[in-house]
């Protein structure tokens, strides 16, 4: 039996017009759902304005089971679930619908903050293991956040969809820090494959490291409806950690020598108009700068302190090249 959230007096909400209305600073708490008896806040507006709010007002989720059900059906559009962290961060989840689904379909949106950096020992009901590339556990290399993205009611083709997920990168809540070892600049979107048991089969795009407050944000790119599994989360680029590339596009036309540097690199293969942005592992950007018609940029970093260093380089609109990583020594 689901159990249904509907208008909640003084609590947070005008319903108008089909629409919640959240204006702040107020909280909808959803609490006690579980797989045979989820708690379900329905939303049969299907048009992206089905939900509005101020960005002071949010709701709480913090379970599996506690999930906003979104008629979306046939439509496009960024439907953005204003979900927040108890009363201190507001963490919307966008699901932008570029090709629509096919049938009368309902998205199931939940999402939940692990208490520790072990993902493993929290993970979803879907999930099976938390191995990536090679690791048998890979939590310490992702965020202690998971979000559910449930197209499986009454679709007969999902959407096809980007998604921004927004996590918690500071402060007493942080879902990145210390002992989990990650890398900002380098975060990438990943879903659970329940049909072949894996994470490692979606590639999402980097993202460019935007914090806001206390949160930062990082997006999937686009998600075809065969990607669109149920299970997510956000994690460090393998490449960085195991040496397994995961960002291939492009990358064998760039080299990048000598590495690791005393201080000056070549980088080669560039063409006109990509972009090199280097960033310390802290996900702080430290230099941008824009290739012209030589083949061949060179860079100084010997002011910087010894240390790995990743160069992110994109095409010029925009789409990701590379992401290289390079160690400064004495």
């Amino acid at each position: 039996m689901k159990k249904y959230i509907g208008l909640i007096t003084g609590l947070l909400p005008l319903l108008t017009s089909a629409q919640l209305v959240m204006t702040g600073p107020y909280y909808m708490v959803m609490a006690g759902g579980t797989q045979s008896n989820p708690t379900s806040l329905v939303l049969t507006n299907s048009s992206t304005s089905g939900i509005t709010t101020s960005g002071t007002s949010w709701i709480v989720s913090e379970n599996e089971f506690n999930q906003v059900d979104w008629n979306i059906g046939t439509n496009t559009g960024a439907y953005v679930v204003p979900f927040g962290y108890s009363n201190t961060a507001y963490m919307p989840l966008t699901f932008n619908v570029g090709t629509a689904g096919t049938g009368n379909g309902v998205v199931k949106f939940a999402t939940y903050h692990g208490s520790s950096w072990d993902n493993a020992s929290y993970k979803p009901s879907d999930v099976t293991s938390m191995g990536d590339y090679g690791a048998a556990d890979y939590s310490v290399n992702m965020i202690d956040r998971f979000w559910i993205v449930d197209a499986n009611t009454g679709y007969s083709t999902k959407p096809g969809a980007s998604l921004i997920f927004t996590y918690i990168n500071s402060g007493g809540s942080s879902e990145s820090a210390t002992p989990n070892y990650i890398v900002n600049a380098a975060l990438i979107a990943q879903r659970f494959n329940s049909s072949s048991s894996k994470w490692d089969d979606f590639t999402g795009n980097l993202h460019s490291y935007g914090a806001s407050g206390n949160t930062a944000t990082v997006s999937s790119g686009p998600v075809t409806a065969a990607d669109l599994y149920r299970s997510w989360t956000v994690a460090n680029d393998s490449s960085l950690i195991l040496g397994v590339p995961q960002v291939t596009g492009g990358t064998s036309a760039i080299s990048i020598y000598p590495n690791p540097t005393l201080g000056n690199i070549s980088i080669s293969g560039l063409e006109r108009g990509q972009v090199i942005e280097m960033y310390d592992y802290l996900g702080q950007l430290l230099s941008r700068a824009v290739a012209d018609n030589r083949a061949t940029m060179q860079l100084n970093i010997s002011t910087q302190a010894n240390g790995v260093y990743l160069l992110r380089i994109e095409n010029s609109d925009g789409s990701l090249l590379a992401v290289k990583k390079i160690v400064k020594t004495q």
